[in-house]
């Protein structure tokens, strides 16, 4: 699913009017009748419910106007608190307020006008929000990227208070305060217990720290077909499988019915601002690596057909990551894993696994070093994969023959922990590095080795993740993943698929070594059966006929590279799958790497082809 700015909607909402001849009334229309559907399904009966609507003077209040006058008719007691010059609203906001104020006067619909911008009313104690049931925020909609004014503020403030004592708040679009299109929270912000955006998600939604006032997030498409606007995007969400509409029943359990043309994805964390995502698609979301990796198995398969990973880890004293690093690999569905470690650790290496192989290599002070390349490199010949850094350490010599693994082996790599950071110490190797899209570099850095890799500070990354995940996949000709609540994907074009699942229970050590493992089984059964392509020839002198073929070459390559992402950003969304499942049974505290492994084939299970 696209992701986009808050302009593109905009323009999006405009053409959806003026090509295709649906009013903005009718768009406005279908918001708020959007968002009291949510609430029928989340929160029904709403019969004698009291429900505090806010509504400012744009056209996220003009939603609001609706909800208002939806939910009376439904039985619920709404009550409207305007901010703003209501004298001020434009016209298709203008024509719901007319319609709101006269349901006032026949039904007494409460209408409170709070809003004003002099000081002696820019209170939260003028909105007694202590007796509602529900609360909607249709203050700021995504225009806004300047700190909300005093008055609005003041309202921001009294649903904020009210949501720390239990009362659900949902959302119009966007949590009032959070700038659409880069998550900056200059100033108040409606904490939101949902949110419900329209026609496509907004990239704000997904960006820190406003991404933490969304709650679960919520896509309506309003009765329109946006696909048929084409909108271009670099940003999309990753949702690779297909399930059923949810029920209030059913909220915390993930159901599928693959005859369903659409399809909703709820993603259930607990907390009550965890990041979740329900989503209503108009089509399968399943990219063609996505399907060959999730059908199923083929009735004469060998463990050969899958591919072997080959994963460089470990150091004395640090055998638990190549273990969990392995163990992944293998759940991920990999035909045969290996794992190449100092000759001191490989004992205990050994212990920890049963179904995969351990070579001891090479070591100074227990750390692999110079001598260990050649047995690496022999190794290489039949692997389909390597996977490199976890427990390495940093010893110089260490870091040395890593620089010389990224350089010299002609092999697709993700690079992680001490993988990174040899690389981070000289990032001019990537240049004596293949550009055969058959032989990926993948990176999977946390915000601190992101910075070390850009050579900029962690505070730096995680105010632009956007920007840093680009920077670092176009200097380093690699998929980058930047973890994170929304992990993101990006390929050296610079798109971005953005990760839906997860939850903060998994931020414990060897999690990341877990996902390491995942993308490396994953991307040994991508390229265990790649047919075997040209690459393009370095002759500047070519005839007209060898320029066609460089051209499909080169299609091919960029089509490679962003299947290469889509496997990466499948690694990413199982791991976080498989995370939740966990807390689903036994709870985010607590919760440890071992965990996110022991439920990776229910979480494949989950999306694999049906029979």
């Amino acid at each position: 699913m696209k992701v986009l700015m808050a302009q593109q909607m905009r323009d999006n909402d405009r053409r959806a009017i003026e090509e295709f001849g649906i009013p903005g009334t009718v768009l406005m229309e279908n918001a708020g009748a959007a968002v009291v559907d949510f609430l029928v399904q989340r929160y029904s009966p709403l019969a004698e419910r009291r429900v505090a609507v806010f509504c400012g003077s744009g056209n996220n209040g003009g939603d609001g106007f609706v909800i208002a006058r939806r939910l009376q008719l439904l039985g619920a007691k709404p009550t409207v608190f305007t901010i703003g010059d209501m004298d001020a609203l434009k016209p298709d906001a203008r024509a719901h307020w007319q319609v709101l104020r006269k349901m006032n006067e026949k039904r007494n619909l409460p209408i409170f006008f709070a809003g004003t911008t002099d000081a002696e009313n820019s209170s939260a104690n003028r909105y007694d929000c202590a007796d509602f049931d529900l609360i909607v925020d249709a203050l700021l909609g995504t225009g806004i990227k300047d700190a909300p004014r005093a008055d609005y503020a003041a309202a921001i403030e009294a649903i904020n208070g009210a949501g720390l004592v239990g009362t659900p708040v949902v959302a119009v679009d966007i949590p009032s305060g959070v700038d659409a299109d880069t998550g900056a929270v200059p100033g108040a912000a409606v904490l939101a217990t949902h949110t419900v955006t329209f026609g496509y998600p907004k990239l704000g939604l997904f960006l820190p720290p406003g991404s933490d006032c969304v709650g679960t997030l919520h896509i309506a498409d309003i009765g329109f077909d946006w696909q048929m606007l084409e909108t271009e995007t670099p940003y999309r969400l990753y949702l690779p499988a297909i399930f059923a509409p949810l029920t209030q029943e059913t909220a915390t359990v993930r159901e599928r019915d693959w005859g369903e043309g659409r399809a909703r994805s709820t993603l259930v964390r607990s907390g009550s601002h965890s990041s979740s995502i329900s989503t209503l698609i108009s089509a399968p979301a399943r990219t063609a690596p996505t399907i060959r990796l999730l059908k199923k198995r083929a009735r004469d398969a060998n463990k050969g057909d899958y591919g072997h990973v080959g994963i460089v880890a470990g150091s004395r004293g640090m055998a638990g990551a190549p273990a969990l690093v392995a163990r992944a690999a293998q759940h991920s569905g990999a035909g045969l894993v290996t794992v190449m470690t100092a000759a001191s650790a490989q004992p205990i290496v050994s212990a920890k696994l049963d179904e995969q192989m351990t070579l001891p290599l090479s070591e100074e002070d227990g750390a692999l070093c110079g001598a260990a390349y050649d047995s690496i490199a022999a190794f290489a010949a039949k692997a389909a994969v390597l996977c490199i850094g976890p427990g390495l350490t940093t010893a110089p010599h260490t870091v040395a023959l890593v620089q010389r693994l990224i350089a010299e082996i002609e092999k697709p790599m993700v690079l992680d922990a001490d993988g990174l950071n040899a690389l981070a110490m000289n990032s001019e190797i990537v240049e004596r590095r293949t550009t055969d899209p058959r032989c990926p570099l993948v990176l999977t850095p946390h915000p601190g080795e992101a910075a070390r890799l850009l050579g900029t500070t962690t505070a730096d990354v995680q105010s632009n993740r956007i920007k840093s995940v680009q920077e670092l996949a176009r200097k380093y000709r690699a998929v980058v993943l930047l973890k994170g609540r929304f992990t993101l994907v990006c390929d050296p074009n610079g798109a971005i698929l953005i990760n839906t699942t997860g939850n903060p229970g998994m931020a414990s050590g060897g999690s990341g070594d877990t996902l390491t493992g995942i993308i490396g089984g994953l991307l040994a059964q991508f390229f265990a059966k790649l047919p075997a392509t040209n690459t393009p020839e370095r002759n500047s002198q070519k005839t007209d006929m060898e320029i066609d073929q460089s051209e499909t070459i080169i299609n091919s390559s960029l089509e490679l590279q962003r299947d290469t992402a889509e496997v990466v950003a499948l690694g990413a969304y199982i791991h976080g799958l498989a995370g939740d499942l966990a807390a689903a049974e036994i709870g985010e505290t607590g919760l440890v790497a071992g965990d996110i492994i022991a439920h990776l084939t229910r979480a494949i299970r989950q999306l694999e082809e049906p029979e």
